[in-house]
């Protein structure tokens, strides 16, 4: 059964790509589910921005609609997947150790339940999940690999379709609501360029970070079935410059929302806290690298206004490149310090350095100071980090010697209404 499945899977992908609306797309995923691996029911559940369960689907075997979805489902099991990114799988849930306590699996005396992360760069979006009260022992350990599958798909093809309804939001409210009386010809020639822009994004983002998702996934299934010593470099090379287009084009649409003009929300964010949590994933990356990452942040709460999507791009963007461009047993340092009326981010490397001709231009994006094109990076980490600084009324600052390391600052005004709560 189960190579049957993974042959189905490319069948699957392709049909995935041509997909652009969200919902029939979530539809789509679930169904295929539960006819592959003879589902009773199934949902496909998504984190929404405040981290609550949105059940976008909830269906039958038959298709028909399952009311009351938060009291249907085991919310338990969601969470631990979602929190550990691992798959799930229980024979008889109600005698699942895992799940003593647990009142949602006792109330529905729930038996074969099986539930896969949807993840996308390491982010756990939601979940699919399907369950079986005939009968116990319905999934097996061999059926997860092939939901896992169906699940990369999905994540990315639900990210992509996520991304193409934000932008069309972001162009209905940026470009389309009527010009004041005094706007001129200038402001008109812009509103037009930036439609143009948008448009040509919204529709590489469909018709590039899609398809290599299910190139990514071919890749996998190839490494299962060839000779890995022979040819597992070969998949790797490929596997690697899918990576950077992903990221490419990534990229490309958060510089498109970051330029948009849009009006965004913001909160008081407690940097403390907030780069502490960075400091701790980032440590990892560089433990990882053989470098070594210290962060040295007050036990205190001093609170910036901003958006914390950006904020994270912006830091851990420093931090990338501080880590991409020190060799091993290289050192990064990250300090906080803050006074009334700001906060100074301050990351320093004893990495390769930028030289004085290009230290003006690094953050020009697309800029590579290596003219031969053997620079690693895509040229537009610094741009995105000064944008969000700009945006967030904050200044990057960079210092840099060739062979010594590099300094860069990011300094945030702080929130008045939270500073004055002191």
């Amino acid at each position: 059964m189960k190579s049957a499945i993974l042959r189905q899977l490319l069948t699957i992908g392709q049909r995935m790509v041509q997909t652009r609306d969200l919902d029939a797309l979530l539809i789509y995923a679930v169904d295929v589910s539960l006819e592959l691996l003879n589902g009773q029911y199934g949902y496909l559940v998504l984190l929404d921005n405040d981290q609550s369960l949105n059940f976008h689907v909830r269906r039958d075997r038959t298709g028909n609609h399952i009311d009351d979805p938060e009291t249907q489902i085991s919310t338990t099991i969601i969470h631990k997947v979602i929190d550990t990114k691992q798959s799930m799988r229980t024979a008889h849930a109600i005698s699942d150790p895992d799940l003593e306590g647990s009142e949602s699996v006792t109330a529905l005396q729930l038996l074969s339940v099986l539930c896969v992360p949807l993840i996308v760069q390491d982010q756990a979006l939601g979940v699919i999940y399907l369950e079986n009260r005939e009968k116990s022992d319905l999934f097996h350990q061999e059926d997860i690999e092939p939901l896992e599958h169906l699940a990369a798909y999905a994540a990315v093809c639900i990210q992509n379709a996520m991304l193409n309804k934000e932008m069309q939001i972001m162009v209905r409210d940026s470009l389309y609501q009527p010009p004041p009386e005094d706007h001129d010809a200038a402001q008109e020639f812009e509103k037009e360029r930036a439609r143009i822009l948008y448009s040509f994004i919204q529709d590489a983002s469909h018709q590039f970070r899609t398809p290599l998702s299910i190139i990514k996934t071919s890749i996998d299934l190839l490494g299962r079935k060839i000779d890995r010593e022979q040819y597992g470099n070969y998949l790797e090379r490929v596997d690697f410059q899918v990576n950077v287009i992903v990221q490419l084009v990534d990229s490309l649409n958060l510089l498109a929302k970051l330029d948009s003009g849009v009006n965004w929300t913001v909160y008081p964010v407690d940097i403390c806290f907030f780069l502490r949590d960075i400091g701790q994933s980032m440590q990892q990356r560089a433990i990882a690298q053989n470098k070594t990452l210290t962060y040295d942040v007050p036990e205190e709460r001093v609170y910036i206004a901003g958006v914390a999507e950006y904020l994270r791009h912006a830091i851990t963007g420093v931090i990338d490149n501080a880590l991409q461009y020190t060799d091993e047993e290289g050192q990064i340092q990250l300090t906080l310090t803050f006074d009334k009326s700001s906060a100074t981010l301050r990351i320093q490397d004893n990495g390769v350095g930028i030289s004085e001709d290009d230290i003006d231009d690094v953050t020009m994006r697309f800029f590579r100071g290596d003219k031969a094109g053997t620079t690693r990076g895509l040229g537009l980490g610094l741009s995105i980090v000064e944008r969000v600084m700009v945006l967030h009324g904050g200044e990057l600052r960079i210092q840099s010697e060739l062979g010594v390391g590099t300094v860069v600052e990011l300094i945030f005004p702080r929130d008045p209404m939270e500073a004055n709560k002191k």
